[in-house]
């Protein structure tokens, strides 16, 4: 017991300076969720969009360069779509036709969304008088070398001069159609930020979504624990995909793996509709799931079995 109280303790200690670790990362990834930007009705939530921006800029005064991969286009659209299409309507359509069965529109959704989208987070960081720009990107843009090596110098330009580049996957041409993790460069915009953050070097990339972070069981379970600290061998709770966004959990978990064997030195998934959760996890607050390559402290005897600490 004497053991396994003292090996506990180191993994715990251990635990607290990889957090603590987080207030010296340069370089941020945030990546935001569709079921962070957006409301469920698909409009965008000004309240928790409002509140990313004001801790992008606080992370800029800081001196810190931030890169924002965000999710919310297809929402966007898919209302405007919609609205623009009963507008379209004649008065016979309207009145004396059975109406249509709702559309998807698919793709077409975010070319009507994207702008909307972009032009709010614009207003949103023109009131810390910080400027943004938009960089849409498909599967053949990470995987075609010369492509590749543009993207890299146009955000690298871009964080040099104090701005904050907005990444999004280009759905209008790509189809949004959910390549599997095997056989694409990225499934959906976990994968998509775990690149991002690896083409900029990013030491720290947080995954923003509507859960806390990792449960050893199901989050309304009784007795359900937050993991605070999550290595491949961690048993956690996978819980149920989001109904407005394409991945779940479980892509989170892999794309968090992924950014650490690609080199970026932290992962952390958290709650975006937490106010200021951003700063609390780079202050070294216990708030989200960090992910790890291996088990804090394991040069120390190694510590238990499959649960996070």
């Amino acid at each position: 017991p004497a053991f396994i109280t003292t090996v506990r303790g180191s993994i715990r200690r251990s635990a607290m300076m990889m957090r603590g670790a987080l207030k010296q990362c340069e370089t941020v990834v945030i990546k935001a969720g569709t079921s962070v930007v957006s409301n469920e009705d698909g409009s965008p939530s000004l309240t928790r969009l409002s509140g990313i921006v004001e801790q992008a800029s606080t992370l800029l005064a800081r001196g810190k360069r931030v890169i924002l991969v965000t999710s919310g286009a297809v929402g966007c659209g898919r209302r405007r779509l919609r609205k623009q299409a009963a507008l379209s309507r004649s008065f016979r359509q309207l009145h004396l036709q059975p109406p249509e069965e709702a559309r998807q529109y698919d793709s077409a959704c975010a070319a009507a969304g994207q702008l909307a989208l972009m032009s709010l987070y614009e207003t949103l960081f023109s009131y810390g008088e910080v400027e943004c720009s938009q960089f849409l990107v498909t599967q053949t843009d990470v995987e075609d070398a010369t492509r590749r090596r543009n993207l890299k110098y146009a955000i690298s330009q871009i964080l040099e001069v104090g701005m904050v580049p907005i990444v999004n996957e280009n759905d209008a041409v790509s189809a949004n159609k959910g390549y599997g993790v095997e056989e694409s460069a990225f499934s959906d915009n976990d994968g998509l930020a775990a690149l991002v953050a690896q083409l900029c070097d990013a030491s720290l990339l947080i995954l923003l979504s509507d859960v806390a972070g990792l449960y050893d069981r199901a989050p309304t379970a009784p007795g359900a624990r937050l993991i605070s600290t999550c290595s491949p061998e961690t048993k956690y709770a996978t819980g149920d995909k989001s109904a407005r966004g394409r991945g779940g959990i479980q892509a989170k978990v892999q794309s968090a793996f992924r950014a650490l064997s690609l080199g970026v030195t932290y992962v952390a998934l958290a709650s975006g509709h937490v106010p200021n959760v951003v700063l609390s996890l780079i202050d070294g607050d216990e708030v989200g799931t960090v992910f790890c390559s291996s088990k804090p402290a394991e040069s120390l005897g190694g510590g238990g079995g499959g649960g996070g600490g």
